[in-house]
């Protein structure tokens, strides 16, 4: 049996008073704290049914009265989990604070060391980028409460932020439903009606699955038969900067050019290079000059405070990007290229070519992937899965080369 955990966006109130009352019951406290309790858990309350009730209402085209009704059904359970509450919370005592203090710690994320949604300023490089990102606060699409303008040079991507990677990593893998295993796929067989999915690893461990999804970003087309996905490779490189005493206060990421985050880990991330014709893995101080003058030109202030001229670079890192030719991932089962008709592998599937925005899209195509192996309905409309779906390469090569198959590999 596996845990479910459902995830919203919390206001900075309540992380700061949870992020507290953590703090004083692992420092020592000598008594409990029934207030300091009751005020974490009926925020809680409160924001989950704004969440979940009041803003898809307000967002789905209700009648008048079938918003009020919402917001009746919502205040009646905000009122009674109240009550329940402040009686529960004063009851507990000093080491009962301290498991719910453990346990508030466990369940939420980003934890202090991890990151902070607390929005991200967006500040224009150029007309061109205004102009994009406006006419998409105007289109209807997006919800107006999550694009706040910053005057005429930018705008505020509400309950945007910044995460550390790794430490993303280890919350996602830490369910009692998922085993690490650290080994390279050197094989992968699709299902037929006799056996299930089959991988050989790297260190001869052979699994077998009812399904295998490829999240092996460019690397997918060293594996055989794929060599025909159209990716392509950009090299990018961050630099890793000592904070000053301005910097260390500061509260937000900001993105320009490139982007710049608050000290995560004792360092300033500050990024990135694209380089789509020099691969090299090693780290160049060309590519950290690049990034600081970026900097430099978009934020004069915070290159200033982070040491402007003097600024410490005390580490790097270098990725390979994948990137599909059309800028958007490829998710959904994967097609057996070699087939006209095209046909799809029993069992296998594709998440991959996230490009820069890794972390913001990977959540919605796991759901979509989750979708399609339960067969449920995917929780986005038929354009967006089709605009995902691997197979739009091959349509469109068939449509100007009916007999194209692709090479040999």
């Amino acid at each position: 049996m596996t845990t479910t955990y459902v995830a919203f966006r919390s206001s900075d109130d309540l992380h700061q008073t949870t992020d507290g009352f953590i703090q004083r019951m692992r420092g020592g406290a000598s008594k409990p704290e029934p207030k300091v309790v009751e005020k974490i858990m009926t925020t809680f309350i409160d924001e989950a049914l704004d969440a979940f009730f009041l803003q898809p209402a307000a967002m789905s085209g209700l009648s008048g009265t079938q918003k009020r009704l919402v917001q009746v059904a919502s205040d009646t359970i905000s009122k009674a989990t109240r009550l329940v509450i402040g009686r529960s919370a004063r009851k507990m005592d000093l080491e009962q604070n301290k498991a719910a203090a453990e346990y508030m710690d466990e369940i939420r994320f980003p934890g202090p060391d991890q990151g902070r949604l607390n929005g991200v300023p967006q500040h224009f490089v150029d007309d061109k980028q205004a102009d994009k990102i406006r006419a998409a606060r105007d289109s209807g699409a997006w919800p107006q409460a999550l694009l706040k303008p910053l005057g005429e040079h930018g705008m505020e991507l509400v309950g945007g932020g910044y995460l550390s990677p790794p430490a993303w990593c280890r919350q996602l893998l830490d369910h009692p439903a998922i085993e690490l295993r650290l080994a390279a796929v050197s094989e992968f067989q699709s299902a037929t009606d006799d056996r299930p999915v089959r991988v050989r690893l790297s260190d001869d461990h052979t699994l077998e699955a009812d399904a295998l999804i490829l999240a092996t970003a460019g690397a997918a087309r060293d594996l055989a038969g794929l060599a025909w996905l159209p990716l392509k490779t950009i090299r990018g490189q961050v630099s890793y900067c000592r904070p000053t005493a301005a910097s260390a206060a500061w509260q937000q990421a900001q993105c320009h050019g490139g982007y710049l985050t608050p000290p995560l880990d004792g360092v300033h991330c500050v990024g990135a290079t694209f380089d789509l014709h020099q691969l090299d893995p090693a780290p160049r101080d060309s590519d950290d000059a690049a990034n600081l003058a970026q900097l430099r030109h978009h934020l004069p202030r915070e290159w200033e405070e982070l040491g402007g001229d003097a600024i410490e670079v005390v580490d790097r890192r270098v990725a390979m990007r994948c990137q599909s030719l059309d800028f958007l991932p490829l998710v959904g089962a994967l097609p057996d290229a070699t087939a006209n008709p095209h046909t799809t592998l029993p069992g296998l599937y594709l998440n991959i070519a996230h490009g820069s925005r890794g972390i913001t899209g990977t959540p919605l195509c796991a759901d979509l992937l989750a979708d399609q192996l339960s067969r449920r309905a995917p929780p986005a409309d038929q354009a967006l899965v089709a605009a995902l779906a691997p197979e739009r390469f091959i349509l469109r090569k068939r449509k100007k080369q009916p007999d194209w198959s692709p090479p040999c590999s």
